[in-house]
């Protein structure tokens, strides 16, 4: 595994502050599975679409008990393989539907409507192929693992959007990063601000991308 700088400052229970490891030192590249055995199928959450993808509970609670600290955990402890699950229409697409002006997208901050103005988000922001946030990254599977273990997986649509609505609450502080199907990027500490976009929008930071 290859040490690499910023990737996944998860984004907004609270706003963005110093003392989030997620601007500087993520783990990027092949990561082996998880050592611990998930109970269940691993919790995968039907359609991970943004709408539906809590996988707390028997299925996601992690079979060790929680321990954020250990080496052999991370976001994606409990979690089970890669799987593909494009959401069926973009959050962009969302947004024209409904009549709002606001685009989605690195410039954006989304828990800042998406927490009391609009339907509540659990976490939310965008990823990318790349540093400078140019080339959107479709079907990565984005997860935030609470300090009790329980998982909540969603993956970002055709413009690298991804969001999450509220359900389950979230125990922070808190593991996340993102994945496809090859690569993997963790955030390299502890979460507590799930408002991605608010830290990673191109003003001193990179953008949220994989590799």
């Amino acid at each position: 595994m290859s040490r690499s700088a910023v990737f996944f400052g998860l984004l907004g229970l609270a706003a963005c502050s110093a003392a989030d490891p997620g601007v500087d030192g993520l783990t990027r590249g092949n990561l082996a599975a998880p050592t611990n055995t998930p109970l269940g199928d691993g919790g995968k959450p039907p359609g991970s679409d943004g709408r539906a993808g809590n996988d707390s509970g028997p299925l996601g609670k992690d079979a060790m008990a929680p321990d954020s600290s250990s080496a052999t955990t991370d976001a994606f402890t409990g979690a089970g393989a890669y799987a593909s699950s494009l959401p069926p229409m973009t959050a962009v697409d969302i947004h024209k539907g409904k009549g709002v002006n606001t685009t989605p997208g690195k410039n954006t901050a989304c828990l800042g409507c998406h927490n009391g103005n609009a339907p509540d988000f659990l976490f939310a922001g965008t990823v990318f192929k790349d540093k400078a946030g140019t080339i959107p990254a479709a079907n990565l599977e984005i997860r935030v693992r609470g300090n009790d273990g329980n998982g909540f997986i969603t993956h970002s649509d055709l413009d690298g959007n991804f969001w999450l609505l509220k359900g389950n609450a979230l125990v922070t502080p808190a593991l996340t990063g993102c994945r496809d199907s090859t690569n993997t990027a963790l955030m390299s500490g502890n979460i507590t601000d799930t408002n991605c976009n608010g830290c990673h929008n191109g003003n001193g930071t990179d953008a949220l991308h994989l590799p």
